[in-house]
């Protein structure tokens, strides 16, 4: 395994490991969760403007091992998705269901 950008192509020859990444992100959010865990959230235009998430987690070599993207705003749309690290290693993240205004969410 071995870590691939978030957005845009590879370099050639770059390995590929194999997870459906969301199409059309618009919004994108990265924290740090603990002193070598990441996650990020986004919001796929693509996809319904639905939210997703993927953990990744570094190694001493300087790759990002990221896991697989889940979906988490449901049937709702994910604007403005953002997340935060607690102390505890663990992740709160927030949206809201419309561009502007719109009901907030807190998972």
């Amino acid at each position: 395994p071995s870590a691939l950008p978030l957005l845009g192509q590879p370099p050639p020859g770059y390995p590929a490991v194999p997870r459906t990444t969301p199409q059309g992100i618009e919004e994108l959010q990265l924290a740090v969760l603990a002193h070598d865990h990441v996650a990020v959230v986004a919001r796929a235009a693509a996809a319904g403007d639905g939210g997703f998430l993927v953990v990744g987690r570094a190694e001493a070599s300087g790759a990002v091992l990221w896991g697989p993207w889940q979906a988490f705003s449901g049937a709702s749309k994910a604007f403005g998705p953002v997340l935060a690290g607690l102390p505890s290693g663990r992740l709160v993240l927030a949206y809201r269901d419309a561009r502007r205004g719109g009901v907030g969410y807190l998972v």
